[in-house]
């Protein structure tokens, strides 16, 4: 921590508060303080067991909400804990990868607490699905795979020599379209 801070200071003349923020078990019992003749350094350490989940629950940014995972619980019951860390990741964000990007760093932050079980199956039963059809960029890339596959057919029938009306009208594209297709394979 203090190399750290001299860094920062020497390249940024940036004072810093420095803050650890423990995850682990039981009390954190590492030195905070370096106590020398000519030099006195120290950091503060907050065990986020001992801050209660609700108030990274009230948070707007998934990215809080989902350490509530490692808060205190205050006696409720883990799986409401975990029902209610899921439903606002699911209020807080659109329904797309960012959200199942949540879930799963939710679900690995539940291993330090013993909870990923009940997180795996909390996620299971809630509206987490992701549909690829509203995806845009799904929508995007149908469309392009239908233009090719048209093109492609129209090269297909421009060769075996169809009338380009009858092609036009088979495959529901101006007759103009098909023109140009049939130029592009005699360049």
């Amino acid at each position: 921590m203090f190399e750290y801070y001299a860094l920062m200071f020497r390249k940024h003349k940036v004072k810093l508060k420095q803050i650890v923020f423990y995850i682990g078990k039981g009390k954190a019992n590492m030195i905070t303080e370096v106590s020398h003749e000519d030099l006195n350094f120290r950091f503060s350490v907050i065990s986020i067991q001992e801050i209660a989940y609700t108030e990274f629950l009230n948070s707007d940014k998934p990215e809080e909400i989902i350490l509530a995972i490692l808060a205190d619980f205050k006696n409720e019951n883990p799986s409401k804990v975990i029902q209610s860390i899921l439903q606002k990741i699911i209020d807080t964000t659109n329904p797309n990868l960012d959200q199942l990007k949540y879930v799963r760093q939710l679900e690995v932050l539940s291993l330090l607490r013993d909870l990923q079980k009940e997180t795996l199956k909390q996620s299971k039963n809630m509206a987490l699905i992701y549909d690829i059809k509203k995806d845009l960029r799904y929508q995007e890339g149908r469309q392009e795979g239908k233009i090719e596959q048209t093109i492609l057919a129209i090269k297909a029938f421009v060769e075996m020599n169809v009338p380009y009306q009858k092609i036009a009208d088979s495959l529901k594209v101006s007759v103009e379209f098909v023109e140009e297709i049939a130029k592009s394979i005699k360049k």
